[in-house]
């Protein structure tokens, strides 16, 4: 008993405190020097404080306005924006992104008639005024973010669809896909520099925004545990391999299962500007045991209509991602080599189980494409004889190449090991990441030296 109340003060704590979060109110401040935000209702301090009065235009000076003041509750309630992103606002986007976007011009294609089910969905949902300023936030201070909110809405509702779910599930399942990267706004946006490098603290804080935005839905008041319950899952994965949880498999909800493949169609088709339906497709074919069966077969066949293109790639860049690729595997044997007899018992040890279960299924996945490592010397005969063959192999190479970077990235984020660790295992591991993110970064380095320049 005593647990379940500690655990229920522990989530009141941080729920409260993301009323005052920094990162959040200095977005609003931004966002009031660009488009009228005016309040609507008194906000006090958490002790009682007046701090702005009705009908005040605020302005980029808000934060000095609410000094070092704890709000008792989400600022936003108590806020008007013009132009807010209500359910007209998001109909319009939805139709013009399955006109110009090439993600909604495939679920466009095929939905035909049933793409009327998708403005159903967001007529029938649920939008209170606390969402609406949220996503207009997320609009204006980042819209990259809020045009992947879109599209990963659009994706839920295809996958819904296509599973049969009725018209109220898939107005909740909306919602969860639009609000799902709400907690983003409650972050330092230093994330949005592709040349920025992460801090390992940083990167824990982004790992945890799937957390943070369980809460903002929470605190909203408006939606059932299963949304709030979507928007937390929507980065794990069936074989435990996600966060924040680990979950495996029907430990999922069904909801949080269907978030979790549309945001990764959503990255894709975000991340890649070629070909990303074909990547997307190896992708999911190469891991079929992290993403739910029936929602893939529906990806699956949205990916028949895209464009088969593949993009261009050299023999010469081919030949690199798999020398790179093999150089990681071959510093993974001699990591294991190392390794003292029973060292399952020793300090560290789960994580490197953990990155041993991942490196078998990725040697799995290139042993069943045809893509193992060999001598480079097979590769140019390959590709000599088979040129036609280098687009493919390219990209499988370049997406175990991500999925290698994605795992150390992984491990250190959940067992950062450490290189004076008295524990063998973590010394080794420790060598492994080092060694194998020069050989990454050589590969990188290399591409960019031979790139043709423009």
């Amino acid at each position: 008993m005593g647990s379940a109340l500690d655990d229920a003060d522990t989530l009141a704590t941080a729920m409260a405190s993301l009323h005052s979060n920094r990162h959040y109110l200095n977005a609003v401040a931004r966002m009031a020097a660009r488009r009228e935000v005016v309040v609507a209702e008194p906000v006090v301090s958490a002790l009682g404080v007046p701090l702005l009065e009705p009908g005040r235009v605020l302005d980029g000076n808000l934060l000095q306005l609410l000094g070092a003041h704890r709000l008792p509750a989400p600022l936003d309630a108590q806020l008007t924006v013009s132009d807010p992103v209500d359910i007209t606002a998001l109909y319009a986007e939805v139709m013009r992104l399955m006109e110009e976007h090439p993600l909604g011009r495939l679920l466009a294609a095929e939905l035909g008639t049933e793409g009327a089910l998708l403005g159903r969905a967001l007529r029938l949902m649920h939008w209170p005024a606390q969402a609406r300023f949220k996503m207009t936030l997320m609009q204006d201070q980042l819209p990259a973010l809020f045009e992947h909110s879109l599209l990963m809405a659009m994706v839920a509702l295809f996958l819904g669809i296509r599973a049969g779910w009725e018209e109220g599930q898939c107005a909740r399942l909306a919602a969860a896909a639009l609000l799902h990267d709400v907690g983003m706004l409650y972050m330092s946006n230093v994330w949005t520099d592709a040349n920025y490098q992460l801090s390992d603290r940083e990167r824990a804080q982004l790992a945890a925004h799937s957390i943070t935005g369980s809460m903002v839905v929470q605190a909203m008041g408006a939606y059932p545990f299963s949304v709030e319950d979507a928007v937390l899952e929507h980065h794990e994965c069936m074989d435990g391999s996600g966060y924040p949880r680990h979950l495996m498999g029907d430990a999922i909800s069904p909801m949080g299962r269907v978030l979790m493949v549309a945001e990764v169609v959503s990255a894709f088709f975000g991340k890649y500007l070629a070909a990303a339906g074909q990547r997307l497709s190896l992708m999911l074919r190469l891991h079929a045991g992290r993403y739910p069966a029936e929602h893939v077969a529906s990806v699956l066949s949205l990916l028949q209509h895209a464009s088969s293109t593949a993009p261009a790639v050299s023999p010469d860049d081919v030949l690199r991602d798999c020398q790179t690729v093999a150089t990681v595997l071959r510093y993974w044997a001699s990591c294991k080599r190392v390794l003292p007899a029973q060292w399952q018992a020793q300090t560290g040890s789960r994580a490197l189980m953990w990155m041993d279960t991942r490196m078998r299924a990725l040697e799995v996945s290139l042993a069943e494409s045809g893509a193992h490592p060999r001598p480079q010397e097979d590769w140019q005969r390959i590709l000599a004889q088979m040129p036609d063959s280098a687009a493919e192999l390219g990209l499988i190479h370049r997406e175990v190449l991500w999925q290698l970077d994605s795992c150390m990235h992984t491990c250190q984020r959940r067992w950062p090991p450490n290189e004076r660790s008295p524990s063998e295992v973590e010394r080794a591991l420790w060598t492994w990441i080092h060694s194998s993110r020069k050989a990454l970064e050589q590969g990188r380095a290399d591409a960019a030296t031979t790139a043709p320049q423009a």
